[in-house]
């Protein structure tokens, strides 16, 4: 693994700690006002339940999550394909860009060796 892996997964697992971190505090924070606000909310017996009709909080956040995953698997192929795909040509590019020799070149000279001799 190189250095410069090294360092970035180092900050990521940081920067993964401190919103762990912030994510405790906040939910510390929604504990106490859904423990304030619950003693506010006055009982109505006989209320329809219209919730219900809808699904748990628990299974939509699950389908949202589970269709990012999904959406993220899917960007991370096709960002692998692009760079399949394209890899070739720029590895040209930059061979011609560092004036490496290669097929390209090659064949330019033999090119302008074959113009001069006429």
């Amino acid at each position: 693994m190189s250095v410069t892996t090294d360092v970035t997964r180092g900050a990521q697992e940081q920067m993964l700690e401190s919103i762990e971190l912030t994510q405790k505090a906040a939910l510390e924070g929604f504990k106490v006002w859904a423990d304030a606000v619950e003693k506010m909310i006055p009982e109505t017996p006989n209320a329809p339940n219209f919730l219900n009709e809808w699904p748990s909080a628990e299974e939509s956040i699950d389908n949202a999550f589970d269709f990012a995953g999904k959406l993220l698997a899917n960007q991370r192929a096709f960002t692998k394909s692009v760079i399949q795909t394209t890899r070739p040509v720029a590895k040209r590019a930059a061979e011609e860009a560092s004036g490496a020799p290669n097929r390209t070149t090659a064949a330019k000279s033999n090119r302008t060796t074959a113009a001069k001799s006429k």
